[in-house]
């Protein structure tokens, strides 16, 4: 959780953000190490039982991730996010400058990798929609983006909008709704309808 401080390039905001899960890794590592001590001193454990008890909580933390096992993530924030084909998935993550937005093939081929301009610690929101379109909303200025497929198989990134508005003359559709986080999205009635336009 502590390493949340490096994702946003030592910003000073990504710093302020981690300092709730430290607190809790701390407390909660304080707590099975305290328990561990107490069990060594009645058990009386080998030199490497020990020290593998004692950072057991680290490993765990630098592990974990790897093994695809992390807590559940909203439906605009999945990674990696699946188009509702199957046939591509997308990476977006906060690197150094920007985020990047990588798209693959359900082999894990790059197809599209993008490193945009969006500032790194504050929050981006994407899913894919319908004709397996890839769309994110920036919070930091409420642009929604769009990735779509070309007939030569190119990638092309276009600027939809602001918000709910349509600014490019292109024709794509709407984002879902589930695109935008809670406070930006419209009643249940709208959601509806848009959703039933995109299905059309």
């Amino acid at each position: 959780m502590f390493l949340a401080l490096l994702l946003p390039g030592l910003n000073p905001i990504g710093w302020i953000l981690a300092i709730p899960p430290t607190i809790i890794f701390i407390a909660v590592s304080g707590v099975w190490q305290a328990r561990w001590a107490y069990f060594d001193r009645r058990f009386r454990f080998y030199s490497v039982v020990r020290c593998v008890g004692f950072v057991l909580p680290v490993m765990a933390l630098v592990v974990l991730p790897f093994l695809g096992v992390e807590p559940t993530r909203p439906i605009n924030k999945q990674k990696p996010a699946s188009s509702k084909t199957g046939a591509y998935r997308t990476y977006v993550l906060a690197n150094s400058g920007g985020w990047t937005v990588e798209i693959q093939d359900q082999t894990g081929k790059t197809l599209h990798d993008e490193h945009t301009d969006f500032v790194p610690h504050l929050n981006v929101y994407w899913i894919w929609g319908p004709n397996d379109r890839f769309w994110l909303y920036n919070s930091d200025d409420g642009r929604v983006h769009c990735w779509y497929s070309k007939p030569d198989g190119a990638w092309q990134h276009v600027l939809w909008g602001y918000g709910h508005t349509k600014e490019t003359n292109l024709d794509l559709g709407s984002p879902p709704e589930s695109l935008y986080p809670d406070y930006e999205r419209r009643s249940n009635n709208a959601t509806e309808l848009s959703d039933e336009r995109e299905s059309e």
